[in-house]
């Protein structure tokens, strides 16, 4: 339904790292986190190609994808060059007929930065019933993470958290940048702490219990 451009390692005269990272929680939810680690300045362009059966619809940093029988919303969670102006979407042609795309929307994500460089991204899939109403859609907000041990909040470029609310499921995700690690500390996001690169904790369950991720 939705696919992105690869990330990777990319050599120029002034290099840059990519790295991704692709959380899954349930079927339906997913979260991406795009690092980028430069030299010099670079402008980032991120794409994403739809399927010709459905529309999308562009409201700040939130993209709506209305398909046939699923309602996709895309948040996107960092700097986008120009502001929301950023996102916008084109029309790409092919002459592959087995690529199909001639009619489909294709959503461009622009960024610019240097050393240090990241963009979260959340995909939810709603089903649609047979009155046309979502279930189960998605709310969220970010959540500041601090270093258990030194009592300070930490920068987005050491670790990331967001709390997620889906129908009466609740999660937080923390997602850990930069080596904090090496540093042997712990990060506290909301109510729930640890130690490791992700983290994904079931806040809708009392203790809120370590999710293992596969």
């Amino acid at each position: 339904m939705v696919r992105s451009c690869p990330a990777g390692l990319y050599k120029y005269e002034n290099g840059v790292l990519v790295k991704r990272r692709v959380i899954s929680i349930g079927s339906r939810t997913f979260i991406i986190s795009d690092e980028f680690y430069a030299v010099g300045i670079h402008d980032y362009r991120m794409m994403y190609r739809f399927h010709s059966d459905g529309s999308i619809v562009i409201n700040g940093k939130d993209v709506m994808y209305n398909g046939k029988d699923v309602v996709l919303q895309m948040h996107f969670l960092g700097d986008v060059e120009g502001g929301s102006s950023g996102i916008g979407k084109l029309q790409l042609k092919s002459d592959n007929p087995y690529e199909a795309i001639e009619k489909s929307d294709t959503l461009i994500v622009n960024m610019k930065g240097t050393a240090f460089k990241s963009m979260v991204t959340i995909l939810h899939a709603n089903v649609v019933d047979s009155s046309g109403r979502l279930q189960d859609k998605l709310e969220f907000r970010k959540l500041v993470c601090e270093s258990v041990f030194q009592g300070v909040s930490i920068s987005d470029s050491e670790a990331e958290a967001l709390e997620l609310v889906i129908g009466s499921k609740s999660y937080i995700v923390i997602i850990g940048r930069n080596d904090i690690y090496g540093k042997k500390d712990m990060v506290r996001a909301g109510d729930c702490t640890g130690f490791g690169n992700v983290m994904v904790f079931d806040t809708s369950v009392e203790g809120n219990p370590f999710i293992i991720l596969k």
